[in-house]
């Protein structure tokens, strides 16, 4: 076995990254764990009554849970880039098949084209950011987003504040 095969770096529950040997036993039965605590979880189990089932503690069930979804997180992260690029890949594809057609004005196919081009430029991060506002029916006129979202934040903090009575 080559050098390093086998082992991966991976998050507890506490954000701490450690070295792990995937192939080691207790490292499967970690995963096994995680997977039947998620189970349960996702069952709608509370970690009191997961760690009942499991013969463990509230705090351990929490921690199995929180390990398997930062597991998967990680798994997704590392998945993202070779996603971006097989569906770039296909975009890419798309804009050749129609470039036939486009080429000899075929207004259908050039609508075609500017979507997945645009999509294509969305999808390769090459648009500029939106600048989104809100507008409301006060007196102050429109209102940006980071606005919108502080004014949401200060009305959650305040468990006596009405919405229902604010205006925005």
């Amino acid at each position: 076995m080559a050098k390093g095969q086998g082992s991966k770096f991976t998050t507890r529950a506490d954000g701490t990254k450690i070295k792990v040997n995937k192939t080691q036993p207790r490292h499967m039965a970690t995963l096994v764990n995680e997977r039947k605590a998620m189970q349960l979880r996702v069952n709608g189990c509370s970690y009191s009554e997961i760690g009942e089932v499991m013969k463990i503690s509230a705090k351990t069930a929490h921690g199995l849970v929180m390990g398997c979804l930062l597991r998967e997180k990680e798994d997704c992260a590392e998945a993202i880039p070779e996603a971006r690029q097989i569906e770039l890949a296909r975009l890419d594809n798309y804009l050749k098949a129609l470039e036939p057609r486009t080429s000899k004005g075929d207004t259908m196919a050039i609508q075609t084209a500017i979507k997945a081009g645009e999509r294509r430029s969305r999808l390769a991060g090459l648009d500029l950011p939106t600048d989104v506002k809100l507008t409301g029916t006060g007196e102050g006129g429109a209102i940006t987003l980071e606005v919108f979202r502080k004014m949401v934040e200060d009305s959650s903090a305040d468990p006596e504040s009405d919405l229902d009575s604010t205006t925005v």
